[in-house]
């Protein structure tokens, strides 16, 4: 296999870049590198302190390199450590091009680690997803993912679905003696398998909200403290504050991390009936956030109580909503219920509290303790065999032919290895090396 080039860090300029080359390096590494090691011997894994030799210029930096197959991409790799100057970055690259090495093309540092067998292609995604992650337990998820998780959970399935397909087969051989035994057992089988296919198909909507975040929308009445209270929980000002009805007329987001998680908060226009035709589109957009939330904070005067709005009220209609009573610092006696709060954006009162519910449902949309399914490719995988292996059930408890059973099985058996790479198609692997950068 050629051997590759690019930058590893961050274009730009910082303390350090860090060039990366795999498949036969050393030849380009001696030729650009120049280090007083013993007899010139470079060993693998000890950093080595020289002058890297650019067309025009040099640098002073270091030079690792690792040995096939103990590396990232399980090929000879060798690192360039340099000031992280843009320059000297291009220079070093370009050196090395003239010596025989390519640039890389997206991702294919970590593509080579998949072709050489030193990660799967969950563990690849896991890759792209730590990069990606934007809040603490987004990494952690990564990093289960990275780090085989999901591929040994898959695993697990797929040997108890081979148990189940050999099991099969010898009936096929010897129905007679096997038949009246393993039938049964084999319907056991497919029950429990198809309960963990469930597990992990509905662990997508949690897995998806760790990664993006999940929505939580503010709406209410005009002039009730929206704005405010978007700046008080976000810690600065972000939303327009003004005591004019309907400052607001579209809709303002941002995301901040709690408790490690994700959030990403929506302040919208107030719904209300309205003729003015710039409000009522704020207005409709505002349905439509609220539609697409996975929480929904209603937003009151505690000085007026909850007015009628059969507007807000049919756009809350089948969501989980919290009322969130503000100003509290205006009136007297003011006591939390289940899902009612009281909070004053002015003087931060109630906000902790607000918070902590907030998590709360957070994690509530935690449905298991299975893995996690954090793209949807694996939940197509997953989907489909799961209806593989409840075809092949019902076709059992049927009295359909064995031979048939097994061809269904078989099936789901094929779709679980699309998630690991062990049974994919190439263009899903281009699509999902296509999402790095050129130097992973």
């Amino acid at each position: 296999m050629d051997t590759i080039v690019a930058l590893s860090t961050p274009a730009g300029k910082g303390g350090i870049a860090v060039i990366r080359l795999s498949g036969n390096p050393l030849p380009i590494a001696r030729a650009v590198f120049e280090t007083k090691a013993k007899n010139g011997e470079i060993k693998p894994n000890f950093m080595y302190f020289g002058k890297i030799n650019a067309k025009d210029f040099s640098d002073l930096g270091y030079m690792v390199y690792f040995k096939s197959p103990k590396s990232y991409t399980g090929e000879d790799v060798v690192e360039f450590h340099v000031h992280g100057g843009t320059r000297i970055a291009e220079g070093v690259i370009s050196a090395c091009v003239s010596k025989g090495a390519r640039l890389a093309e997206r991702g294919e540092f970590t593509r080579r680690a998949f072709l050489n067998g030193k990660m799967d292609l969950s563990d690849a995604e896991g890759v792209i997803d730590m990069i990606n992650a934007d809040s603490a337990d987004a990494v952690k998820a990564a990093y289960r993912l990275m780090t085989g998780k999901l591929s040994k959970a898959v695993k697990d399935v797929q040997n108890d679905l081979k148990t189940v397909l050999t099991g099969l087969v010898a009936v096929l051989d010897y129905p007679e003696e096997l038949e009246d035994e393993t039938l049964p057992s084999a319907e056991e089988e497919l029950e429990k398998i198809v309960k963990t296919l469930t597990a992990l198909q509905n662990s997508r909507a949690y897995g998806k909200m760790i990664k993006e975040g999940m929505d939580v929308a503010l709406v209410g009445d005009t002039n009730v403290g929206k704005s405010s209270l978007m700046n008080a929980i976000l810690g600065y000002d972000r939303a327009i504050v003004s005591s004019i009805k309907g400052t607001t007329r579209d809709f303002i987001s941002d995301s901040f991390e709690l408790s490690g998680k994700k959030i990403n908060l929506c302040d919208t226009a107030g719904i209300r009936e309205s003729n003015d035709e710039i409000e009522k589109e704020g207005i409709n957009r505002s349905i439509s956030i609220v539609k697409d939330a996975r929480l929904v904070l209603r937003v009151l005067d505690a000085t007026q109580g909850k007015p009628e709005n059969k507007a807000l009220e049919n756009a809350l209609l089948g969501k989980k909503v919290v009322e969130v009573y503000n100003k509290s610092d205006l009136i007297n006696n003011a006591k939390n219920e289940e899902n009612k709060i009281f909070v004053s954006a002015k003087t931060g009162d109630g906000i902790d509290e607000l918070l902590k519910i907030v998590a709360k449902y957070f994690d509530e949309e935690k449905t298991s303790e299975s893995e996690v399914l954090t793209s949807e490719r694996q939940l197509s995988s997953v989907t489909t065999a799961k209806e593989k292996v409840e075809e092949g059930l019902n076709a059992l408890k049927a009295g359909v032919t064995t031979d048939c059973v097994i061809s269904v099985l078989t099936e789901g058996y094929t779709a679980l290895g699309e998630i690991t790479g062990e049974t994919v198609s190439e263009k899903i692997i281009d699509d999902i090396f296509d999402k790095f950068c050129v130097g992973k």
